[in-house]
Formats: structure tokens, C-alpha cells, sequence
């Protein structure tokens, strides 16, 4: 596995993934696995992009073994609750969580997150930017539950005129 740049098990009835030694590996597609309930990262998956799941039935995401990341695409995982980040995320310039679970997100330093889409996130009450979002422009949250999002003035570059007056926006005294 330590030549392997791209792993698709695209609509697979894995119901299991464990990865240890992938120096190389780039692409994750998890799309479409109905099965799959959980994930687990033995090492750092130092040269991983992209990361892709939906449709999946696990409660809990751990990517913090993950830090280059510049897409992470979450869709339809209905069961999942909780989300783990590295402290920072340098690349990360998309981010789509659309149609699950969580209720609170608490998103690291990413100075390149560009596009925040957390539309359809019923159940998301509480957004925290913990650092430095210089990028981002604008956040969807159409359909979402959101009631809160604290850390807003790491977000210097952020459009508040799509945000529903009813969601209350909070500074924090880190900036």
C-alpha cells in the first residue's frame, strides 16, 4: 500500500475501513457506501487531499491524522455526530457537511477554506472557528439549524449579509 495514490470504493458494501501505511495516498472516495460504519487511521496520512464520504452510517469522524486536506465533501451521512480535525488545516479550501447529525462544529485554523457549505445540517446548532479563515467569503446554511457562530472575527473576509438576522455571530478575544 505504500505506492497507493488513490483509494474509490465507491458505492462498495465495505462495512469496515482501516488504513495504516499509505504515504502516498491522495484521494479518498467513500461515496455511496450504504454499509460502512467505521473508519479508523492507524498513521498520519500526510499526502491526502481529498476525502469524500456519503451515504455512510458511522456516528464519528476522526481526520485530525490528516492535515494536508483541501477538500473534504461529507454528504447524506445521516448518523454521524462528531467531527475531529487536526489542529490546523492549512489547505483546506472546501468544506461541504450537508445532511447529518452534528450538532456542534469546531473548525481549526484554515487560512485557504474558501467554500463552507453546511446546508441541510438540521441538527447544527453551534459553529466555532477556532483560527485564522482569511478566505472565507461566505458560509451556506441553507436549511440548517444554526443558532450560533462564535469566532467570527477570524473570519475577516466573511459576507454576513446571507446570514439570518435570528443566528447570533460572536467575537472571540483570540484574532
Amino acid at each position: 500500500m505504500n505506492e497507493l495514490r488513490v483509494l474509490d470504493v465507491q458505492s462498495s458494501e465495505i462495512v469496515e475501513l482501516k488504513l495504516a501505511s499509505c504515504p502516498k495516498l491522495r484521494t479518498i472516495n467513500l461515496s455511496q457506501t450504504d454499509s460502512l460504519e467505521k473508519i479508523t487511521f492507524t498513521r498520519t496520512l500526510g499526502e491526502l487531499e481529498e476525502f469524500r464520504l456519503e451515504n455512510a452510517f458511522i456516528t464519528e469522524l476522526d481526520l485530525s491524522s490528516c492535515p494536508q486536506l483541501r477538500s473534504i465533501y461529507l454528504r447524506q451521512n445521516k448518523e454521524l455526530k462528531t467531527i475531529t480535525f487536526p489542529h490546523v488545516l492549512d489547505n483546506l479550501e472546501n468544506f461541504s457537511l450537508i445532511t447529518s447529525s452534528v450538532t456542534e462544529l469546531t473548525l481549526p485554523s484554515c487560512p485557504q477554506l474558501k467554500n463552507l457549505n453546511l446546508s441541510f445540517t438540521r441538527n447544527l446548532e453551534k459553529i466555532t472557528f477556532s483560527g485564522p479563515m482569511n478566505n472565507l467569503k461566505k458560509i451556506e446554511l441553507f436549511g440548517s439549524a444554526t443558532k450560533e457562530i462564535i469566532g467570527t472575527n477570524f473570519c475577516p473576509s466573511l459576507d454576513i449579509s446571507n446570514i439570518s438576522k435570528d443566528i447570533k455571530l460572536i467575537q472571540t478575544n483570540g484574532s
